[in-house]
């Protein structure tokens, strides 16, 4: 009895030195990972007489560059954002009823057409940052309400968590309507009159003369192809995946570890099916609300399914499946799943086969199946997306040294996570709230000026802030067996930490504690030692071990448990990211033969003074339409335009073209990759129809605005470079067609060209 009774005052001091450890770690979690107190920091900003003097140029007009564009207004004189597509700079791009540009073109944004997840993370950063928020949103008929997506594994669905003051809100609407509903609010010339927007690509960044550890102007080509300088006191790239700041840093000497080693990559073979559908009226969204059980009306999601983790669900790439209510009258069906062995649908009765495949420990309620019977109606106005996920990627900017300390990268430009744990927006926000803190303590610091360290300090405040997610959304897409790992990991890696989510997950339909550790994670606001709660701990042991949880992966040591994340946001909704419904027949990559049609330009720069070439508003069907743009080689930045029709330069360029008044003939250009026509090999409803540009020494950029995509080739060999390009359309050509049997001559104008352009 004695021995009984120390063991048990010996366990109890154990387990309350454990809580007590847990709660003293979680709270410096939460501070150094999370920043849930640094939300209320972005309601403070600089007087106007304290703002750094100079502009902010915010290259990338997405949603991570409007962010950003907010939080430089807080602290600089002047913001600048330059965005590539033009429409983006119209009323359109801004129109209160942004829902619906559903069938607007994005070109480089391969998500625009497709169901989004904001975490309540996300809104509540939103609402520090704009106090008109509920508001506007009312104004353009976006959903706010109480977080609760009624998840299930293979619909055992898991408990509604009980908090004091309700559920956290956010915000329910597609990514036509939010970007648009972002950017209205970040553009607003009454509330925010220093910051423009302008239409053009950046192509370069230029250190300060009298100061190499700095950048002093940006060079872009604007909308008429006239290039430009701009004084910049800080540069942010926001260019998304195609991280346009690596190739400027690097050209100049930046980067002392090669910027290119920075990047580490990982593919899950993750493919979604979209499908949005829009009610006609009032009365069929009346119709519908009639379908769902009380506690579903009124709210926004109907269904979210996530098959279990079992031998057959993970061999057959583990399914996702989604219907939600978005905007003023659409609804969302979402079907997703790793690897190539299930099919991806494209209408209501394959969403219905989709359905029948999962494995479900409870079936599917019937009101599920009486809502797809309704959406059917109205199948006419379904716009179906398809898409196989690009490989997810992360640019470790913290490793770098010997870098401009004004430049910095945030959202996509830096890393990219498995949109499927709905952070990637979340990831922006958390990216624009380490901007801000270190403009704050800046203004404590340096005053007026940006510290000699601020780069320095900002990528390691970046990397605290988000790396985490790099980490155990990682961890997690090892778990599915199609996942190619990064180089010199393995499948293996954190395979203890997954048997203990699956469990905890299974424990989400029946404990409230797990539930609510499950919830916090999705909405962004637990820490990532939520989930292993001494009692948690010991309750999902319990369940997975001794009530038959099977084998046993022994745990990872403690120091690795701790940096998961069970904000394993994981499931939480889709961040989907569709391509056009034009490319449902494009099929995998495969070996392209010199058969292939391509696009081979009239006419050519003059390699012996230009470089940096590139043709605009081309098109397939008549090759004397469009313009060249050829960059003078010289001290300043000279671009000159010519006529594809004739060759002549176009009326009012600048003088220094008066000595080059036409461009080079094709029929003395000689050899070379060119860029296919279509990017679907069996189909001719994707043509060429921007841009080809040719970029650094040795790649050839096709852009394919039809269909949001710009695939990418290496010059010397022609091969796909599928970690450059982006769009699911991309990767149909594996090389790209030869304009003859051979490669390059010798010496022709346009290898000459590319010989003088490296030698720069």
């Amino acid at each position: 009895m004695g021995i009984l009774f120390a063991l048990v005052i010996v366990f109890g001091a154990i387990y309350a030195l454990l809580l007590l450890v847990w709660h003293i770690l979680r709270r410096v979690l939460l501070a150094k990972h999370i920043g849930t107190a640094n939300l209320r920091l972005l309601q403070q900003g600089r007087a106007a007489h304290e703002k750094i003097p100079g502009t902010a140029v915010v290259c990338g007009g997405g949603v991570a560059g409007l962010l950003t564009a907010r939080i430089c207004h807080e602290h600089f004189e002047r913001v600048l954002v330059i965005e590539a597509e033009p429409w983006l700079a119209t009323e359109d791009a801004r129109r209160v009823d942004g829902w619906k540009l559903l069938r607007q073109t994005r070109a480089r944004l391969i998500q625009w057409n497709c169901i989004h997840a904001m975490q309540p993370y996300l809104f509540s950063g939103l609402k520090n940052l704009f106090p008109n928020l509920v508001e506007e949103a009312g104004r353009s008929q976006l959903k706010v309400l109480p977080t609760f997506p009624f998840f299930s594994i293979s619909g055992a669905r898991w408990r509604r968590p009980q908090k004091s003051g309700g559920l956290p809100e956010t915000i329910y609407a597609s990514r036509p309507a939010f970007e648009t509903f972002v950017r209205r609010l970040v553009l607003d010339p009454e509330t925010y009159p220093n910051i423009s927007f302008r239409t053009g690509t950046v192509t370069d960044v230029v250190p300060d003369p009298a100061d190499h550890t700095r950048l002093s102007q940006i060079i872009f080509r604007n909308d008429a192809g006239t290039v430009e300088t701009i004084d910049a006191a800080l540069v942010a790239d926001c260019t998304g995946p195609a991280r346009a700041g690596l190739k400027w840093l690097a050209r100049h000497g930046y980067g002392t570890t090669p910027l290119d080693e920075l990047k580490i990559a990982l593919d899950q073979k993750l493919h979604y099916s979209t499908i949005t559908y829009t009610a006609p009226d009032a009365a069929f969204m009346a119709r519908f609300e009639a379908l769902l059980p009380e506690e579903y009306k009124g709210d926004a999601p109907v269904i979210t399914f996530l098959e279990d983790n079992t031998e057959a669900t993970m061999a057959a790439g583990r399914g996702y499946f989604l219907v939600w209510r978005l905007d003023a009258n659409q609804v969302c069906a979402f079907a997703g799943h790793n690897g190539d062995t299930r099919f991806q649908p494209t209408n209501t009765e394959q969403l219905r086969q989709y359905a029948h495949s999962l494995y479900a420990v409870n079936p599917f309620p019937e009101f599920f199946w009486n809502v797809l019977d309704l959406l059917e109606e109205i199948e006419e106005t379904a716009v179906v997306s398809l898409l196989r996920v690009p490989p997810t990627s992360y640019v470790r900017y913290s490793r770098a040294t010997n870098m401009p300390s004004n430049f910095v990268a945030l959202g996509d430009s830096v890393m990219t996570i498995n949109p499927v744990f709905a952070e990637g927006c979340t990831k922006a926000l958390r990216c624009v709230m380490a901007l801000h803190t270190e403009l704050l303590r800046a203004s404590k610091t340096a005053g007026r000026s940006l510290p000699p360290t601020f780069a320095k300090d900002f990528f390691e405040e970046e990397k605290d802030k988000t790396e985490w997610l790099w980490d155990n959304t990682r961890l997690m897409d090892y778990g599915v067996p199609t996942t190619e790992p990064v180089p010199g990991e393995s499948l293996s890696d954190g395979a203890g930490l997954r048997w203990y989510i699956m469990w905890l997950q299974r424990l989400g339909a029946s404990d409230d504690h797990a539930a609510l550790a499950l919830y916090d994670a999705t909405s962004g606001f637990g820490s990532p030692i939520d989930a292993l709660h001494p009692h948690l701990v010991a309750k999902v042991l319990w369940h997975g071990l001794a009530a038959g949880g099977g084998a046993y992966t022994p745990m990872p040591p403690m120091r690795l448990l701790l940096n998961i994340i069970l904000a394993f946001s994981a499931i939480y909704g889709v961040f989907s990211t569709p391509a056009p419904a034009a490319v449902v027949g494009a099929r995998a990559p495969r070996p392209s033969t010199n058969a292939i049609p391509s696009y081979s330009p009239r006419y050519y720069c003059d390699s012996t003074a230009f470089t940096n070439p590139s043709w605009s508003d081309i098109s397939i069907t008549n090759s004397s339409a469009g313009t060249l743009h050829c960059n003078l080689d010289s001290d300043i930045q000279v671009n000159c335009a010519y006529s594809l029709d004739d060759g002549k330069l176009e009326p009012d360029q600048s003088s220094e073209c008066a000595t080059h008044r036409k461009a080079v003939s094709a029929k003395t250009e000689g050899c070379g990759y060119r860029c296919p026509d279509h990017v679907s090999p069996d189909s001719i409803v994707n043509p060429l129809t921007s841009q080809i540009i040719y970029t650094g020494p040795d790649t050839l950029e096709c852009i394919y605005r039809s269909v949001s995509a710009a695939c990418v080739y290496d010059l010397s060999t022609g091969q796909y470079d599928s970690q450059q390009s982006y769009g699911s359309a991309c990767g149909a050509y594996t090389t790209a067609p030869s304009s003859c049997r051979r490669r390059y001559r010798s010496e022709d104008n346009f290898t000459a060209m590319l010989k003088k352009k490296a030698a720069r």
